[in-house]
């Protein structure tokens, strides 16, 4: 089945508040550069968007779920909920439940994706959602950093970025499944995680590798097409076509790795995620993340 919905992968450190600036005409104005919380509510319902965050991840939830929320109020959202799941017999509360069946967007913030895949795998609260995605076209689920890793099928749990290239450094665990094709890193060129998703992929090569950079992230529709956003670089490593491999061989030494292909772009591309293919979206076309307010 081709989804209806979008997800939304982040690779953390997104902007959350807005720039003041004067205007070119030397008028006092506001620019606001939150291209990807814009992006967030403009593929839903725009400032009527009813949006859940789920700070799950996260070691300071409260802290980091009221810093989404003042963000999302600064552009004119006025129905923000939180979800304060920590446990996982707290998911299927029909309260929460119900909360999600409401929402046009839900959004899982950073932390650790272990927490996001122990509260949610295989309930009834993940299954709604699923459901939601599939069926429906204004839907929208987003998650930044943690929240993007824990989104596919295949998740990176964790690995040493200096060791990455040492067999058994790089570990994955089931994720949450909303993606089946694609395994998504976060904080990508800052922290260096190449070779661990070099890794990831070579493991698992029927799957595309995602780096996404901090503030940056990808608008992935009918389960295929990604959409840069941001303001950084997204990664991708494929291993469709990789020779040698030495990860089978045994469990000790460093990883041997033939013939992977990487592609890097900016905002102003979509990777089509089936054909393995990237194009170039005409200026024209692109979403102007610039508003002034005089």
């Amino acid at each position: 089945m081709i989804p209806k919905g979008k997800l939304i992968p982040v690779g953390g450190n997104e902007v959350r508040r807005e720039v003041r600036e004067r205007t070119a005409e030397g008028r006092a104005g506001v620019q606001t550069r939150m291209e990807i919380l814009h992006r967030i509510l403009t593929e839903s319902k725009g400032e009527k968007t009813n949006i859940v965050i789920i700070p799950t991840a996260s070691s300071i939830p409260q802290e980091i779920a009221n810093d989404y929320v003042l963000a999302y109020k600064s552009l004119g959202v006025a129905k923000i909920d939180v979800l304060p799941i920590r446990l996982r017999n707290q998911t299927d509360k029909p309260a929460h439940i119900e909360r999600v069946k409401k929402a046009d967007v839900v959004m899982f913030t950073g932390g650790d994706q272990r927490k996001l895949t122990v509260a949610f795998a295989d309930t009834t609260f993940l299954a709604t959602l699923k459901e939601r995605y599939e069926k429906e076209s204004d839907f929208v689920i987003a998650g930044t950093s943690a929240g993007a890793m824990a989104m596919s099928q295949v998740m990176i749990a964790g690995g040493d970025t200096l060791e990455a290239m040492f067999k058994s450094t790089t570990h994955t665990y089931e994720g949450l499944g909303l993606i089946e094709n694609a395994i998504i890193d976060s904080h990508f060129v800052i922290r260096g995680r190449f070779g661990r998703l070099a890794v990831a992929v070579a493991k698992y090569p029927s799957t595309i590798g995602v780096g996404l950079g901090e503030d940056t992230g990808v608008i992935i529709t009918e389960g295929r097409y990604m959409e840069a956003i941001g303001s950084r670089l997204v990664t991708i490593f494929d291993a469709k076509e990789m020779g040698h491999s030495n990860l089978q061989v045994d469990k000790k030494g460093m990883v041997a790795l033939e013939n992977i292909n990487m592609h890097v772009f900016p905002r102003g591309y979509v990777f089509d995620l089936s054909s393995r293919r990237l194009t170039h979206i005409p200026q024209e076309q692109l979403y102007n993340d610039t508003v002034i307010v005089s």
